[in-house]
């Protein structure tokens, strides 16, 4: 009887004790694990800062595949490639997560390269040396490529941590800062997933709901060079200083653009005065305002000093316009060389009616969303050099009708005034008109991790969501990433404290894929 009496009891608490399981763990408990979120935080700079060494400017990013492909063989992980370029490692699941969804974590592989005023690099050969100051986090000489160079250390930290997960593939898409043709190469079985996070946001304890779409084109043209400079000076005008920044993210930030700021000179002075061309040297990528220029003319030498101070005048008066900006210029006079390739007289008119035709700043703020950006359009980079000329103009907006419009108005100013015209890339706007119960769960934890509400954002930036879409309907997509200030330039700064929280809400999201619908 006593024996009878012990094997039920046994029996009600192995019964007691499994459906105290399978209430807060489901039909099928993972392995506890405690995560050490702060020390997650510091792997992921780490990572980040291995990364880094690594030097990956667009379409140049052979070192950076090198790279994640030894972290996935050092791991025992299945790495591919597509024919473009983009690239994924595939992490099996952990003991217990076995039956979870696929998920995709995302980032890019390509930075935008700047350099500190008057030094020259080779972005494919240097890279920038980390500058940590507290929280923050900096590159010397060279930005570090915090964009979106965190985004990889967080999903490398995320996968070689104790954290439990599903089946994971971190893709790692190519050129995105170039016109995302990375994205836009990609197959359809690349994105055989439910869900995607994208690790490719900039803005402070926010989710992203949306991007712009946008395009770049590029006009170009070659110029005779003039007959004779008998009689002629050489002004070397240098515009430096600016602030430059993100053409999408700060565009609508009251920002001067030097490339601007050479073209108003060229149309004050030209109309006054038979100038000619040397050279026009601004910009270093289409989603980078540019900060400085170098502009080179021609003029008489007997109006060489009223040249100098009309010029001036017009940096004044940029000057009062933007008190914000720090505007260093510089306009030296000297003797025309044979190395100088003056182009003829009558290329100045045609250049400076084109030049004025470009548009440049926000050209529309949203009626919904006070102090987001809808519509804009950036000019970067511009090249005059040895009579060959080319310039790239980038748009964005939220309205796909206006987009689609860009293509002719570009090419009908260039057949204007005589120069070659090419659409070099176009992107998708994203738009996620309901939310997605994935990230109703990530925001949750998210907010936990912060002790407040995460907020809904739009950015004026373009991201790859809208190619992912494309290829997979069904994808319940977010994006989200650390704050990051003065993107593409090389005062690009990583907020460091703003890694843990998120890694907090990606890590749980993860963890409890099972329990979305």
């Amino acid at each position: 009887m006593t024996k009878t009496l012990l094997a039920l009891a046994l029996m009600a608490t192995a019964m007691g004790m499994s459906s105290c399981c399978d209430d807060n763990m489901g039909t099928t408990s993972q392995p506890e694990t405690v995560i050490d979120f702060e020390q997650m935080k510091e792997s992921a700079v780490q990572e980040f800062l291995n990364y880094a060494k690594v030097p990956r400017p667009g379409y140049q990013l052979d070192k950076a595949r090198a790279y994640l492909k030894a972290v996935a063989d050092e791991n025992g992980w299945k790495w591919e490639r597509d024919e473009y370029g983009s690239c994924w490692i595939d992490v099996p699941a952990t003991k217990g997560y076995e039956h979870f969804p696929n998920v995709i974590l995302q980032g890019h592989m390509d930075m935008v390269c700047a350099s500190a005023e008057g030094e020259t690099h080779d972005y494919y050969n240097e890279v920038g040396i980390p500058v940590r100051e507290g929280d923050l986090l900096r590159g010397e000489h060279i930005n570090l490529g915090v964009d979106n160079g965190i985004g990889v250390g967080m999903m490398m930290a995320i996968i070689k941590s104790d954290a439990g997960h599903g089946p994971i593939r971190c893709l790692f898409t190519a050129d995105e800062d170039q016109g995302m043709e990375g994205a836009e190469s990609l197959a359809a079985t690349t994105i055989n997933a439910n869900y995607l996070i994208s690790l490719d946001g900039e803005g402070k304890a926010e989710v992203l709901k949306s991007s712009s779409g946008g395009g770049n084109i590029r006009i170009s043209n070659s110029f005779e060079r003039a007959s004779t400079v008998e009689g002629q000076k050489k002004i070397t005008v240098i515009i430096k200083g600016l602030r430059g920044g993100h053409s999408g993210l700060d565009i609508g930030d009251h920002r001067l653009s030097a490339i601007v700021m050479g073209i108003k000179i060229l149309s004050t002075i030209s109309t006054a005065h038979g100038l000619a061309l040397i050279g026009f040297d601004s910009g270093i990528a289409d989603n980078a305002i540019a900060n400085k220029a170098t502009l080179e003319i021609a003029v008489n030498s007997t109006e060489v000093e009223t040249v100098k101070s009309e010029i001036q005048t017009v940096v004044d008066d940029f000057a009062k316009e933007y008190p914000e900006e720090n505007i260093v210029f510089e306009a030296n006079i000297s003797e025309i060389t044979a190395e100088d390739y003056v182009c003829e007289s009558s290329v100045t008119p045609k250049l400076v009616g084109l030049l004025n035709g470009l548009k440049y700043g926000p050209v529309e703020f949203s009626k919904t969303y006070p102090n987001h950006v809808a519509t804009s359009c950036n000019i970067s980079p511009l090249l005059l050099k040895d009579g060959e000329f080319a310039v790239i103009s980038l748009y964005r907006s939220d309205f796909m009708d206006w987009l689609d419009s860009q293509e002719t108005y570009y090419s009908n100013l260039a057949d204007e005034w005589g120069f070659d015209f090419k659409l070099l890339a176009s992107y998708p706007a994203w738009f996620s008109e309901t939310e997605y119960p994935m990230v109703t769960m990530l925001k949750k934890h998210f907010s936990e991790a912060l002790g407040f509400p995460v907020k809904d954002s739009m950015t004026h930036g373009g991201l790859e969501p809208g190619y992912f879409l494309r290829l997979n309907p069904n994808l319940q997509i977010t994006c989200l990433g650390p704050q990051i200030d003065n993107a593409h330039s090389i005062n690009e700064t990583l907020h460091i404290e703003d890694i843990k929280p998120l890694l907090v809400a990606v890590v749980k999201t993860i963890q409890n894929l099972d329990k979305v619908e």
